[in-house]
């Protein structure tokens, strides 16, 4: 993918660290590195573990992960399930929760 390949190119630039640097950071194997650097999406490891990766890796630059962990969750064919939508108490007409 050449936007992931693009953007982790330039992430890599701006923080000028090599390749071995960054892995050794972010608890990962080189080939990682450099597989997002290529865009290659077909090598890259299981999606829990891509996702760490990327956070902590863009995390270097202060940077919000989401908008690439969304680009690669829909090239990797993986559904991000961020729970339920948070439930909201409704009053029943007529409560009166101040007389309890």
């Amino acid at each position: 993918d050449p936007e992931i390949s693009r953007l982790f190119t330039e992430l890599r630039q701006y923080l000028g660290l090599p390749v071995q640097q960054i892995a050794q950071h972010v608890s990962t194997h080189p080939n990682v590195i450099t597989a997002l650097e290529a865009g290659r999406i077909d090598v890259l490891p299981a999606w829990s573990e891509t996702a760490r990766v990327v956070t902590a890796y863009i995390g270097m630059a202060r940077l919000d992960p989401r908008p690439a962990l969304h680009r690669l969750s829909v090239l990797m064919g993986v559904t991000i399930y961020a729970g339920p939508p948070p439930q909201r108490h409704v009053e029943a007409p007529g409560s009166d929760h101040a007389a309890s």
